[in-house]
């Protein structure tokens, strides 16, 4: 449950700041940290769906 509440604000918040960056601003430095917030979020979900398959059986 961890992983899913971590993954998920995480994932937006990536995904906003790089869309808004690329768009509008393109700032370099703020799309490298959009980035790494994305990487984040999406670590947590694969983890989040490993530990969901890891307890269903």
């Amino acid at each position: 449950m961890y992983f899913l509440l971590l993954g998920i604000p995480f994932f937006i918040y990536g995904l906003i700041v790089m869309v808004q960056r690329f768009f509008f601003y393109h700032d370099t430095w703020e799309m490298i940290k959009g980035g790494l917030f994305l990487l984040i979020g999406l670590m947590a979900l694969f983890f989040a769906k490993q530990y969901y398959n890891k307890t269903e059986r």
